[in-house]
């Protein structure tokens, strides 16, 4: 499904042809934000699906990767968190299961 959705991007900006196709308004990254942190966590690293919301909200590139940059420290830093409180939750419970 990652997949479909990254291949669809080349037809939506017509092999480069068109610089914007949808209007992504600044409010909507905080939803999009906690929904790839979600999955990022469950799937693992999906930070070339925010491209398209990132280009269609008028970055350039330079700010497109420092965007993506800092975004990604932030996701990094709410997995860890949430890695240690489910490997805390599940150590204290004797749920623990190590490989």
């Amino acid at each position: 499904m990652v997949g479909a959705f990254l291949v669809s991007t080349i037809f939506q900006y017509k092999f480069g042809k068109v610089n914007k196709t949808f209007d992504m308004p600044k409010v909507g990254f905080i939803p999009l934000g906690f929904i790839i942190a979600f999955m990022s966590t469950l799937v693992g690293g999906l930070g070339p699906i925010l491209n398209p919301f990132y280009m269609n909200a008028g970055l350039e590139k330079e700010n497109l990767i420092a965007t993506k940059t800092a975004n990604s420290f932030f996701v990094g830093i709410v997995q860890i968190g949430s890695y240690a409180f489910l490997a805390y939750s599940l150590s204290s419970s004797g749920c623990m299961v190590l490989y």
